[in-house]
C-alpha cells in the first residue's frame, strides 16, 4: 500500500539499464561501451540514479565499482523491472508474427539450449510456426552457406 505521506518515485528504465551493465561490468568505462555513452554520462545517470532512491549504490575502489547493499537490493528489482519491460514490449510488437521460423541447432545444444529457446519462442510468438532441425556442426555450417 502506498502512503500518502510518501512521494511516488518512478525509477528510469535508461538509468536502471545503465546501472545494471554498471554492476555486470564493475566500471563505468566497460559499462559506457557496452551502453553506448561516454564515461562522463554513465558517471552522470549514475549519480542521478543514487539521487533518486537516496542512496549510495556503488563503493568506488580506484577504478572498479562494487555495489553496496542497496545497490545488491536494486540490481535484483532492476532486472526484474528490465526483463519484464522488455517482455511487454516484444510481445506487443511482435504478436502478430506468423509464418514459418527455421532454427538450426547443433547436436550439442539440443539437449540444454534448444528445448528453453524453443519454449520461448511458443509463448512470445505463438502464431509462429517453427521448422526444427537438428545435424551436426559440420552440416549446420553447410546448411547456413547455401
Amino acid at each position: 500500500m502506498i502512503s500518502a505521506n510518501r512521494p511516488i518515485i518512478n525509477l528510469d528504465l535508461d538509468l536502471l539499464r545503465t546501472f545494471v551493465a554498471v554492476a555486470d561490468l564493475n566500471t563505468f568505462a566497460a559499462a559506457a561501451a557496452a551502453v553506448c555513452r561516454t564515461q562522463s554520462a554513465v558517471s552522470q545517470q549514475m549519480q542521478r540514479l543514487e539521487q533518486l532512491v537516496g542512496k549510495e549504490l556503488f563503493a568506488r575502489h580506484g577504478r572498479n565499482k562494487l555495489l553496496t547493499e542497496h545497490g545488491i537490493q536494486l540490481l535484483g528489482y532492476a532486472r526484474k523491472i528490465l526483463r519484464f519491460n522488455d517482455e511487454a514490449c516484444s510481445s506487443l510488437m511482435f504478436s502478430n508474427l506468423q509464418g514459418v521460423l527455421t532454427i538450426g541447432a547443433s547436436d550439442e545444444s539440443a539437449d540444454t539450449i534448444l528445448p528453453f529457446l524453443l519454449n520461448r519462442v511458443s509463448s512470445v510468438y505463438p502464431k509462429l510456426a517453427l521448422d526444427v532441425r537438428v545435424k551436426r556442426n559440420a552440416y549446420m555450417a553447410e546448411m547456413l552457406e547455401s
